[in-house]
């Protein structure tokens, strides 16, 4: 039986809040004997609402507790790693540009880089570590601090591999909502974001008026109801008067076709970014329909990203397309890591010398 006040609790700051005395059996694991939580309001009514809803949250938060030990599946992690995307976005949509701390271009590696800066430890001084290897270490405990904050909140008890597999989801969305925000700090926005911008621009002035209504042509040369295909087709009409050659076309082409078929849908405007890099994703592990093979990152970045990227920037420069969905998505292509330096180390050549004296 759940002990708790018969209505919110007013503390000595005047706000208003739940507190419940936290059975026996589970104050090991809940790690206090009361549990406090504020209700965010002064108003007794307001917060007289609040308190059910607070109350059930503890209270399922518990029977996961009871639950015991659980594992994850993927696609778990990835509906609990939900929110920390948008709440990213809010926390930097004011200054997309001073988002410094997660670094989209070492994701590609982020859980297979080696050697890991905590390995390095007890071989090599702190300054000799390149600092990428640093930044890497830093998102991943980043990635797992936030697991550990989500599973405590809800009362989820999950094995090391679950805690992991949660861990790499919370990275694919801090690296989607960075991915969105270094987009946003080069003024590249999609309609939603431009819509909210209009909102920013009436309150600051207070009119009105759309920042577009200074500039009509452009919102009504924009085409509502382009497809991809046909962007393509237009890109090589213009490029074709120009004297291009058709094989960079029929290469583009591939792609625009391999991408349509992976979103279901051939609307141009209904193209984000996070598509893109789904399809990219999509691209670096699945066979291609024509080889068989999984092509190579080179092969995606070179070919498959830079059709997109050609494709819809030429829209945009056009005025077909408000934003370049592909602007931003790249794949970091590294020099292959040695295991080892060249020639023999002081222990192998003593051992081939010792043989050749033997023999």
């Amino acid at each position: 039986m759940v002990l708790a006040m018969s209505r919110p609790f007013r503390n000595r700051n005047g706000g208003y809040e739940l507190r419940l005395r936290v059975p026996k059996n589970l104050r090991s694991l809940v790690g206090k004997t009361e549990e406090k939580r504020s209700l965010g309001t002064k108003d007794a009514a307001e917060a007289k609402r609040r308190y059910p809803a607070a109350l059930a949250e503890v209270q399922a938060r518990w029977a996961s507790l009871r639950g015991g030990q659980r594992s994850l599946t993927e696609l778990e992690a990835h509906a609990f790693a939900l929110p920390v995307t948008a709440k990213w976005r809010a926390i930097h949509q004011d200054n997309p540009s001073e988002q410094l701390y997660w670094h989209p271009d070492l994701y590609e590696d982020l859980w297979t880089s080696s050697p890991l800066p905590e390995e390095q430890a007890g071989s090599r001084p702190r300054a000799s570590i390149p600092l990428e290897y640093l930044f890497r270490h830093s998102m991943r405990q980043y990635c797992f601090k936030t697991a550990d904050f989500g599973l405590a909140e809800y009362g989820l008890k999950v094995d090391d591999w679950s805690r992991t597999r949660l861990a790499k989801a919370i990275g694919a969305a801090l690296q989607r909502a960075s991915l969105d925000l270094e987009r946003q700090s080069q003024g590249d926005f999609s309609p939603e974001e431009s819509a909210r911008l209009s909102e920013l621009f009436a309150s600051i002035t207070g009119s009105a008026a759309s920042p577009d209504s200074v500039r009509p042509d452009r919102s009504q040369s924009i085409a509502q109801s382009s497809t991809i295909t046909s962007l393509l087709e237009a890109r090589w009409q213009e490029a074709k008067a120009a004297g291009r050659k058709p094989s960079t076309h029929e290469s583009y082409r591939n792609t625009v076709q391999g991408f349509v078929r992976f979103l279901g849908h051939n609307e141009a405007r209904r193209v984000t970014t996070g598509d893109v890099v789904a399809f990219k994703d999509h691209r670096l592990k699945t066979p291609s329909v024509r080889t068989g093979k999984v092509p190579s990152a080179k092969t995606v970045k070179d070919s498959d990203l830079s059709a997109l990227k050609a494709v819809f920037g030429w829209a945009v420069a056009n005025r077909k397309l408000e934003h370049n969905p592909a602007q931003g998505v790249t794949i970091k292509l590294g020099r292959a890591r040695k295991s080892r330096s060249k020639g023999f180390d002081e222990a192998e050549a003593r051992a081939i010398l010792s043989a050749a004296l033997k023999y």
